[in-house]
């Protein structure tokens, strides 16, 4: 039977692989899972020392890749920032605060032909 709310990303299937090989006796499983799991942890380490090599310099171009990364965190920060500026000047304009009042003006004659409507609706059941 199913299990109800079973996470599907790849952690939770390892750690339930980890878990069926912490309680099997099935050597050849544990030894599969164990090369898996090694595996993992070996290209963690990889990118986390290239990584690390990267920030601390000793990686041979490193300066390059980090100015092209500040280069796009700047080029980022920037876009954001016109973005909120646009906004900004759109509500400034008022363009918002004219659109509210045209919304509320819509309920307000919805609201009084849905009155009419009902009294009409009403009028025609009393009379059956």
């Amino acid at each position: 039977m199913p299990e109800k709310n079973k996470c599907d990303c790849e952690f939770c299937k390892l750690y339930k692989l980890r878990t069926q090989a912490l309680e099997t006796k099935d050597i050849e499983f544990v030894k599969k899972i164990m090369e898996k799991f090694s595996d993992m942890w070996l290209c963690v380490d990889e990118d986390l020392s290239y990584q690390n090599c990267i920030l601390d310099g000793s990686w041979p171009g490193s300066v390059e890749i980090l100015e092209r990364s500040l280069k796009k965190a700047i080029e980022h920060s920037d876009s954001i920032t016109t973005e909120l500026k646009n906004k900004s000047v759109f509500i400034k304009n008022g363009f918002l605060e004219k659109r509210i009042k045209d919304l509320k003006k819509t309920i307000k004659i919805l609201k009084k032909k849905n009155k009419k409507l009902n009294k009409f609706k009403r009028s025609d059941i009393i009379d059956i």
